[in-house]
């Protein structure tokens, strides 16, 4: 059953929403909240599965598959939306592609190298080329790019990941500068390390698992709702105001590096 109200009247792709993890728990959260969400993905069998649960729970939900380097695929995932919902007016941008071993710049092959540009890059670019004039016919959309935290700090051995990601948050920044006078917001959320599920902290192997990286945070490790509820406000009216801006839910974990390095 539906229970909010805050994404009534909207229609949303979300990428990388066809497995699970934060793309779905997304897809979740927007149909809960009225949206009528595409889930796309590569996985045909996961993206079909998350899709039914959606609609098992009450909401609308389709799975459309995609491969986001690919254009013609862009076009077609799009192209479907439209034809099914009518229009469409929120895009988030979750998918990630692994591409093989990242390295430090100096060991990185040109194959790695590429491969990531295609899949994190081109086809980031892709997809908001083509749902831009969608957003334009409906009168109004928002952009919401899943990046990371490394894309706002140095991490070893991710030069790769990391140079897309940031070209990421710079595509943000340029999307809210060309298209805000139309009524189109653009924003990122970079999140750091994810726990799946709040039971995972309670659970005694996942919290070993996470002790590690406990220490890199101000508050608890955020969970894949957390970053959820984030795409929910950047993608309601609640932030007509918020374009342009980089949202990092990591809990706390940018300011704990910035005091432990001085």
């Amino acid at each position: 059953m539906v229970t909010g109200s805050r994404l009534i009247d909207e229609v949303a792709i979300v990428t990388g929403s066809g497995a699970r993890g934060t793309g779905t728990a997304i897809a979740k959260l927007f149909a809960n909240e009225g949206a009528r969400v595409v889930v796309t993905g590569r996985n045909p069998e996961r993206g079909e599965g998350v899709a039914r649960e959606i609609r098992g729970m009450g909401g609308n939900a389709i799975f459309i598959g995609a491969d986001l380097s690919v254009r013609a695929e862009v076009e077609k995932l799009v192209g479907r939306t439209v034809d099914e919902f009518g229009n469409l007016t929120v895009l988030v941008n979750n998918a990630t592609g692994n591409t093989g071993v990242d390295a430090a710049i100096a060991d990185v092959d040109d194959d790695n190298w590429l491969a990531s540009i295609q899949v994190n890059l081109t086809g980031f670019m892709y997809i908001c080329r083509e749902a831009i004039p969608k957003m334009r016919v409906a009168g109004h959309g928002s952009i919401v790019n899943i990046t990371t935290r490394a894309a706002l700090r140095g991490c070893p051995n991710l030069s790769a990941y990391s140079a897309c990601k940031g070209a990421q948050e710079a595509l943000t920044r340029a999307i809210a500068m060309d298209y805000t006078r139309e009524g189109i917001r653009c924003n990122s959320i970079a999140p750091g390390y994810i726990m799946e599920k709040e039971k995972d902290l309670d659970d005694a192997s996942s919290r070993q698992r996470a002790q590690p990286y406990e220490a890199m945070h101000l508050t608890r490790m955020p969970i894949v709702d957390d970053i959820a509820y984030a795409a929910v406000y950047l993608a309601s009216q609640e932030s007509g105001s918020v374009t342009g801006v980089c949202l990092s839910v990591d809990g706390g974990g940018t300011q704990v590096r910035a005091a432990t390095l001085g």
